[in-house]
């Protein structure tokens, strides 16, 4: 049951209908069946590791909490113990809590790497059997989601949920169950389980919000597909500039598809009162590269951060190599290595975790060297420019590192849609073969699936999203529409309603395309 689709339209007004006629204690309920019913839209089969992974997360939390509980009550009853003594018995609790976090987060993790992995290992050993494996819809998020809140649970930044049906709702919440925002169960759960009234500017907020998403979607993304799809399709036979359109639209296709994608989730779930986390904070306009990472997918930028580069960076081996490195080599040595590494394996994890192919490790690594190039040459940076008397706060110098920034993105988008790294190398050699900027005004472009009347609407309505945006850096579009005279408002509920209807990517030569994020 994609969002697109007219089974989707006509679930979440009966789903509304029934939450908010529920009294509120129980409204929690049917947004647990209405997870259920989502998700076996998609396969009942792939229920079975949802429901695996949400029991597995609640079960380990449960007895994490409770080993910190008879730690607590070990102290209490042992007023006398040596300052030793007392932090043995901490580190023999601490070791019953290790133990069960990491074969829950094994397991869990374990999981995800199976069902993305095995068809590849499968054909790699000939000794392993080949199997037909329907992949879980939206592993790669709830799985993040569920050991993010087991995390927690471990660190003592929250208590662990007693009852196994609250955290199913948490871990398969269905509005980001298939390609997020990856939510934190402290800011989610109290929102799902306390039963929501009903609020009519944050409904018609959540309407607006669909509405957008869907514009970005059907407008944008779907319509870009056709002229992305025959030029990564058809790579080794183009040159120059009809490489670089290709690789220019699908950085913003795959934007308008995933941004548009998570506006849909967001809006949906403020029909139900309920505020998900954004995921998106106007990246095109970012200055540099850890910029970008900082406005694109935020929320799974936020949970590598903090539950795979701050523990890494922080660990004993890291410290011990930090050292090392200050005796041995240079204190500068000592205090960034081993930081660069956290780094690495922080954006090979978000490689591998988009997929199998080794275009996806090569992208997260060209992002994560890109990262510590920017941090090792800032100083660098900044005695050119002086050097050169450049005015880094003017506008120009200001627009300069965004277009900058975007052209260094969209080279990384090229390797995360081509079919593989080889095809990546093929597709820059060709793209810097020739100089051939007249494909741009000569009607070549309009060969690769798109006639002069698409191309009209595809450029109108990428430079209308990019006005919208900049317009959001002060205000927000949505509370501005909702504050305009009552006629004037309508207008332009039924103008943006007639745009997304009339000008949706359809005909001919266009096919239903599912969001880019749904197969991860």
């Amino acid at each position: 049951m994609l969002f697109t689709s007219l089974q989707f339209a006509i679930f979440v007004p009966l789903c509304l209908i029934i939450y908010y006629a529920m009294p509120q204690k129980y409204r929690w309920y049917v947004l647990l069946a209405a997870n259920f019913i989502f998700y076996a839209g998609f396969g009942r089969r792939r229920l079975v590791c949802l429901v695996f992974s949400a029991l597995s997360v609640w079960l380990a939390a449960v007895l994490i909490d409770k080993i910190h509980l008879a730690e607590k009550a070990a102290i209490a009853a042992q007023t006398a113990l040596t300052k030793d003594e007392k932090k043995q018995l901490k580190a023999r609790y601490k070791t019953r809590r290790r133990a069960v976090l990491w074969l829950c987060v094994l397991c869990n993790i374990g999981l995800l790497l199976f069902f993305k992995f095995y068809g590849m290992a499968s054909q790699a050993v000939t000794a392993l059997p080949q199997l037909s494996l329907l992949v879980p819809v939206g592993i790669s998020f709830y799985t993040l989601q569920a050991v993010g809140y087991v995390i927690d649970v471990y660190n003592k930044k929250g208590r662990a949920e007693k009852n196994p049906l609250k955290l199913l709702l948490f871990t398969m919440y269905f509005p980001q169950l298939i390609e997020g925002p990856i939510s934190r169960f402290d800011a989610l759960a109290p929102q799902l389980y306390g039963g929501n009234k009903f609020d009519y500017d944050t409904f018609v907020h959540g309407l607006q919000r669909v509405l957008w998403g869907l514009f970005k979607k059907f407008v944008i993304a779907d319509r870009l597909f056709a002229v992305v799809d025959y030029i990564f399709y058809n790579y080794q036979d183009l040159y120059g500039f009809t490489i670089a359109v290709g690789v220019v639209c699908y950085t913003i296709q795959l934007y308008a598809d995933f941004s548009g994608g998570i506006d849909i989730a967001l809006g949906v779930s403020q029909l139900f009162g309920i505020q998900l986390a954004e995921n998106f904070n106007r990246p095109f306009f970012s200055k540099s590269i850890p910029e970008f990472w900082r406005r694109w997918h935020i929320t799974l930028g936020t949970w590598l951060r903090d539950y795979l580069f701050y523990p890494l960076t922080l660990s004993k081996p890291m410290a011990k190599l930090g050292r090392f490195l200050s005796k041995k080599v240079s204190k500068w040595a000592g205090k960034w290595i081993p930081s660069f590494i956290a780094l690495l394996v922080l954006w090979f994890t978000n490689g591998v975790w988009h997929g199998e192919g080794a275009q996806y490790v090569a992208f997260g690594l060209y992002h994560g060297v890109l990262i510590i190039l920017s941090m090792s040459l800032a100083p660098w940076f900044v005695k050119i420019n002086t050097a050169l008397h450049i005015d880094t706060k003017s506008q120009s110098f200001k627009l300069f590192r965004v277009v900058r920034t975007f052209a260094l993105v969209c080279f990384g988008e090229m390797i995360f849609r081509s079919p593989s790294v080889s095809a990546a190398i093929t597709m820059a050699g060709n793209m810097f073969a020739k100089f051939n900027p007249t494909v741009l005004f000569d009607g070549s472009l309009l060969a690769y699936g798109l006639d002069e009347r698409e191309w009209t609407i595809a450029i109108i309505a990428v430079v209308f999203l990019l006005c919208a945006e900049l317009f959001e850096r002060r205000h927000s579009l949505g509370t501005w529409v909702q504050t305009r005279e009552l006629p004037i408002r309508w207008l332009i509920y039924f103008a943006s309603l007639y745009v997304v209807i009339m000008y949706s990517a359809a005909g001919p030569n266009f096919k239903e395309v599912p969001f880019i994020y749904f197969q991860f």
